[in-house]
């Protein structure tokens, strides 16, 4: 009777379990080869993911590229194989475990054993074809759907990139931001600046591009500020064409040339302009800064030492213009200002090496055109014929110096064929301290002309005029009609930059500021404005 009773249930419990457990676990083989397929891209994004910037063989820049233009391609597809060959290899997973289900034949009389096992062997034959078709339509989605957001960051970064390399070229144009090189005279928009990590690495593109938007990473792993706002100016600077260290990369530069011949004056008005200019920042307010950089002590030491008067001022004899910077701030200035003057030498204005020496004027926003009165034949007779002593003077001829400078500035393009150049010429007549000169031009002169005449107009304007009369008066009109026919602008200015013969006493310049500052509201009249 027992065994009637467990020969029934045998009969009947069997196929129960059978229905049971074979779509059991056909379901749990469908769930595994979806989870299969998904595990395996996931995890190949995970070992196939580094952010980490990286450096690339041929690029010039000694930095690493940023994720997105750098391995992000690459990963990507590695990440593609990868996942693929992961989820390919769950069919050898469940060739294996079809292999280890065996029926005994004494496992056949079991009532559960044997479900169970037909079970485990229809999940392992349900998750082959699942593995196949759906793990492989899953890795696919997971592809498109993974190049999707890929793209979608990248044009982010691509978006931010650009509107931070605007930001940065807007800021530097907007502001006139340049450069000045000191030996090769170019003005530079963005140096070369020097790892501060490893000291020996020169980056030439340290701006928002493929290398980084906020900073970009040395080789040697130190990080560099790539914008103005994150700290790409507090690296050292450097010209990229001579690589000579540069004053300063962070600065609007307010250039003047002096052009003159030899004993014409120019070291001299040098020598005053500097100590007025000393001594106006010190009756401004506190906020207004003039600094000497760093390199340029000993040359503005010898124009103190000069404006005392215990030593005479030598002649320029350098062959290249000798340079002369000084750095002014203010808190309502965006940058600073870099005051730059290049006393060029008689000598060098023609020669061998002129066209070399003048160079520097294709970055001048002005010029001094130094006008010794004494190189006058007429002025000269005069003196003499008053019994008094000729001064030091210029003996070149002012109209064949500014042939020269005409022919200088065509050849660099700064005068286009049947146009006038638009720098502005402020050209200085200097010795006006000299009682042949003073009769006419001297500042107490001037002054009570403009009286005479009603105080009306302009008083620059009326001494501009007072020194054409002067001029024409002997001889030297043509060197004016000269300078009118090829400039826009050209102002005239009587000064003294000694005040007196030379002595051992110190100077008493009159007249000296006049210029600078005009030429200053030319080019700048927001710094103007301060001074």
């Amino acid at each position: 009777m027992l065994h009637l009773i467990g020969l029934v249930l045998g009969i009947v419990l069997k196929p129960a379990a059978a229905l049971i457990l074979i779509p059991a676990s056909i379901a749990a083989g469908i769930v595994w080869g979806v989870y299969r397929g998904l595990y395996s891209y996931l995890r190949a994004v995970r070992y196939n993911t580094d952010l980490k910037p990286v450096s690339f063989v041929g690029d010039h820049e000694p930095a690493k590229r940023s994720y997105f233009y750098g391995n992000a391609c690459k990963q990507f597809l590695s990440t593609i194989k990868e996942a693929f060959a992961s989820n390919y290899s769950a069919l050898h997973e469940a060739d294996e475990m079809r292999d280890d289900i065996t029926f005994t034949r004494s496992e056949l009389h079991e009532y559960f054993l044997w479900p169970l096992k037909l079970g485990g062997l229809f999940f392992v034959v349900s998750a082959a074809p699942v593995v196949l078709i759906a793990g492989t339509a899953l890795c696919a989605a997971c592809t498109v759907l993974h190049a999707v957001i890929l793209s979608l960051l990248w044009g982010l970064y691509s978006l931010v990139l650009c509107i931070t390399s605007a930001s940065d070229r807007l800021f530097l144009h907007k502001n006139k931001v340049w450069a000045q090189c000191p030996s090769c005279f170019k003005r530079i928009r963005l140096p070369a600046f020097v790892c501060r990590g490893c000291s020996t690495r020169f980056h030439r593109e340290l701006r928002p591009n493929k290398y980084g938007i906020f900073r970009h990473t040395c080789e040697c792993g130190a990080k560099l500020g790539s914008t103005y706002g994150t700290g790409r100016y507090r690296e050292s600077a450097y010209c990229p064409y001579c690589m000579t260290p540069l004053t300063s990369a962070l600065s609007k530069p307010f250039t003047v040339h002096m052009i003159g011949g030899t004993e014409s004056g120019k070291t001299v008005y040098l020598v005053a302009l500097y100590h007025m200019l000393k001594e106006r920042v010190k009756g401004l307010s506190g906020d207004t800064t003039l600094s000497i950089p760093q390199g340029y002590e000993q040359r503005f030491s010898d124009l103190d030492r000069w404006f005392k008067g215990r030593v005479r001022v030598p002649n320029t004899v350098e062959f290249t213009a000798q340079t002369y910077t000084l750095m002014a701030d203010h808190p309502s200035l965006d940058v600073k200002r870099q005051l730059i003057v290049y006393d060029i030498a008689g000598e060098a204005i023609s020669g061998s090496n002129a066209a070399v020496n003048m160079v520097s004027l294709t970055t001048c926003d002005g010029l001094f055109v130094m006008c010794d009165p004494f190189c006058s034949s007429i002025l000269c007779d005069r003196v003499l014929e008053n019994s008094g002593q000729l001064p030091d003077h210029c003996s070149d001829d002012i109209s064949v110096l500014i042939d020269d400078l005409v022919h200088f500035l065509v050849d660099l393009r700064l005068i286009k064929t049947g146009e006038r150049c638009t720098v502005p010429i402020a050209m200085i007549v200097t010795k006006t301290d000299v009682p042949e000169v003073a009769e006419v031009l001297g500042e107490g002169t001037v002054a009570k002309a403009y009286q005479s005449s009603g105080g009306q107009g302009d008083l620059s304007q009326f001494t501009d005029q007072k020194c054409r009369e002067f001029l024409a008066d002997i001889g030297l009109e043509s060197a004016l009609r000269k300078l009118d026919m090829q400039f826009t602008n050209v102002r005239l200015f009587p000064v003294s930059s000694m005040g007196h013969g030379y002595d051992d006493t110190a100077f008493t310049p009159q007249g000296v500021c006049e210029p600078f500052y005009w030429l200053l509201k030319e080019k700048d009249k927001q710094f103007f404005d301060i001074m």
